[in-house]
């Protein structure tokens, strides 16, 4: 039993480590926006990167003031043409005219959460219409 408990111990101990490591903002799209001040915020639903094979995707567009964008496309873990959403904790419109301060990615891709310098945060999930799941691709031009 002692010894259980000791693996279990250890066991939590790694995951937690892995979940720490996992959060810092090392993307490279995240890092050019820390800093920046929103102008507007929008998801579009079925939205096309010109690139994409998906076509039932949502993407969240947020515009700077300096006119620069960083997209998060929502985009299914299988290759079938699932449709996929991103699901916001708040309106994505009460992010204009906020400055972000960090950006964590949590959650293996499916959950971004943005930390704004007035210290409100927004979260962000995403998920597909099957049981194969979503990811979040990150775009900054």
């Amino acid at each position: 039993m002692k010894r259980n408990k000791q693996i279990l111990k250890e066991i939590k101990n790694l995951v937690m480590e892995y979940k720490a490591l996992n959060e810092k903002t090392d993307i490279p799209a995240f890092k050019k926006s820390i800093g920046l001040t929103i102008k507007s915020a929008k998801i579009q639903g079925n939205a096309r990167k010109p690139l994409s094979t998906y076509s039932d995707e949502e993407i969240l567009t947020i515009l700077f003031d300096n006119n620069k964008t960083l997209q998060l496309q929502a985009a299914p873990e299988s290759t079938v043409g699932d449709e996929t959403y991103i699901y916001p904790d708040k309106d994505v419109k009460k992010m204009k005219g906020k400055t972000i301060q960090d950006i964590k990615n949590l959650d293996y891709d499916t959950e971004v959460v943005i930390t704004m310098t007035d210290g409100s945060s927004f979260t962000f999930k995403c998920d597909s219409e099957s049981a194969e799941g979503a990811i979040f691709n990150y775009y900054f031009k």
